[in-house]
């Protein structure tokens, strides 16, 4: 099953329930779009849904900021594909939830930029 939620919902799921957010999207594919008070089209971190399992995260393409740059080169890593695999901690393999985990160690993302 699917299910599309807004950012705010998102956001608000996270903060009172991790726990629940990160096992629901291990077995579940959870949507997040822009909520519809960013009526300037702006973008937000896609990465703060990532790290608790959200499988699509719609920015707005129209908009050009760092957050839609980030996005891109995020799908990049992986030869440009359009699809990275989850870490094993969020996957459904793994039983144990460890929030320690998610919120640790960064990982470093590199850009060479081309004008």
């Amino acid at each position: 099953e699917m299910y599309s939620v807004n950012e705010s919902a998102a956001k608000k799921s996270i903060k009172k329930t991790p726990a629940e957010v990160f096992k629901f999207t291990r077995h579940h594919l959870l949507r997040i779009y822009p909520a519809a008070t960013r009526f300037n089209s702006s973008n937000f971190n896609p990465a703060q849904f990532w790290m608790y399992g959200c499988q699509m995260v719609a920015l707005n393409y129209q908009t050009n900021d760092s957050w839609m740059q980030y996005y891109s080169a995020f799908f990049r890593q992986n030869g440009g594909c359009g699809y990275v695999l989850k870490p094993s901690e969020l996957r459904p393999s793994q039983l144990n939830y460890n929030e320690n985990k998610l919120n640790g160690e960064a990982t470093q993302l590199k850009l060479n930029i081309v004008s």
